[in-house]
């Protein structure tokens, strides 16, 4: 009874609908694939949460002194494990299981994070200071407690990572097939371009983006385009090995936002900026924290350095090792929110490109047929000089204008928002760097 209850509980804690900003898992017309790592993923979860707590409850049983914190991780270890054998129970024994979004609640990655943390803290106090640079850390040499502590931070190190692989969503791929519009002509056929002519395919028979259906791991590196691109090594790619645009870069999506912060009298510059405050802000705080962690580059080599220098006899050359992999480390991720930074300044740029183009489009539509602005003065000024050679003209000159705000312009101000961050990143770079 106790543990249907628990099932139970688990599976109303579950999302099973999708936000009301997200589309609903959908089966694209055409040979697709169902992907979903959840059922394999969260087995070896539930696998490595219980050998977590079985390690930690051994631990506890040899351990001739009571500590505090060991026992607090024991408990902690015991009852992550329960938690993950529930929730993964209650999402195995689902069949709607495809419509859930994501598969642990959040405070589950939570805590495997604080027990890979914790772990890692208490082994670098213990194996990576100048005074325990020679205490083995694993084999035959090293003590039961050493052994087991290494054992239990790689577990919770490999557990978090695979919280990571996750899937949030499952998705629909299409299958590596050949490209069902085929070029007829000859020119066609040799002519050398990324993407095939094909005008017979709409938007929505198009499989939805893995961008926001990938684990987070995933998104972080840009694996989830990976299958596109190696269909393009491959082979010409169609319009049918496309993606359908997220819910959040659906230019009606942006206009409703656009429209909530839209007053008479506001600059639209203002108004941009006030729509999408929360991208500018997360892309202002990866920007900060990669000029921040550029810096720690030098910092490493001046360890390894110091280290080297101030080398004696028979001292332990583990810490400049740690330092060397906290070089390799804090690249990776000076690397990766780099890109992310990037990346989401390109979902600004063509967010910002929408807005604009609609904007414009709306101003355009309320011009007179002679091809002018609406403008009182100068409509009275025509008709006076009545003048047929210079409408034309004026109206070829407009349409002109318009069109260059539809291509380089518009161009011109998304490459700006999308690169809007090196104002204060540059700066702050300067200043630590002086």
């Amino acid at each position: 009874m106790a543990v249907c209850a628990a099932l139970a509980l688990a599976q109303s804690l579950l999302l099973p609908i999708p936000p009301a900003d997200e589309k609903p898992v959908r089966r694209p017309p055409g040979a697709v694939a169902l992907v979903d790592n959840r059922l394999g993923t969260g087995a070896a979860i539930v696998g490595l949460a219980v050998l977590q707590a079985a390690l930690f409850a051994a631990w506890s049983c040899i351990s001739k002194h009571h500590d505090l914190c060991r026992s607090v991780q024991a408990q902690l270890s015991v009852f992550v494990a329960m938690a993950t054998i529930v929730y993964f129970a209650a999402f195995a024994s689902n069949r709607q299981r495809i419509d859930f979004v994501g598969l642990f609640p959040w405070p589950l990655p939570l805590l495997a994070a604080a027990q890979a943390l914790a772990g890692m803290a208490t082994m670098y106090s213990a194996f990576f200071t100048i005074e325990n640079g020679n205490v083995p850390m694993w084999g035959r040499s090293a003590t039961a407690n050493s052994n087991l502590l290494t054992t239990t931070t790689l577990v919770a190190t490999t557990m978090l990572l695979l919280h990571a692989s996750v899937q949030r969503r499952a998705m629909y791929v299409r299958t590596d097939n050949v490209a069902t519009s085929e070029i007829s002509s000859q020119e066609h056929q040799d002519e050398r371009t990324p993407l095939a002519r094909c005008t017979d395919v709409v938007p929505s028979q198009l499989p939805d983006t893995p961008e926001y259906s990938e684990s987070l791991l995933s998104r972080l590196l840009f694996l989830w385009p990976s299958g596109l691109l190696k269909r393009g090594a491959r082979r010409q790619l169609d319009a049918q090995d496309l993606y359908h645009l997220g819910p959040s870069d659906d230019p009606l999506h942006n206009w409703k936002r656009y429209m909530r912060h839209r007053k008479p009298g506001r600059p639209v510059i203002t108004t941009v900026a006030l729509t999408f405050a929360p991208e500018l802000s997360l892309q202002a705080l990866l920007a900060i924290g990669t000029t921040f962690i550029h810096y720690a580059g030098p910092f490493f080599l001046q360890r390894i350095l110091r280290t080297i220098e101030q080398r004696g006899e028979g001292e332990s050359m583990r810490h400049a090792y740690l330092d060397a992999f906290g070089l390799l480390v804090f690249a990776l991720v000076e690397t990766t929110m780099f890109g992310q930074s990037l990346w989401i300044g390109r979902h600004i740029g063509i967010r910002v490109k929408g807005l604009l183009v609609t904007e414009l489009s709306a101003k355009t539509l309320q011009r007179r047929g002679g091809g002018e602005w609406e403008d009182p003065d100068k409509d009275e000024e025509a008709k006076d000089k009545g003048d047929d050679d210079e409408d034309s003209d004026m109206q070829a000159s407009s349409n002109g204008r318009i069109m260059n705000l539809m291509t380089a312009d518009l161009n011109r101000v998304a490459d700006v928002a999308a690169y809007v961050d090196d104002l204060y990143a540059m700066p702050l770079s300067l200043l630590i760097g002086v």
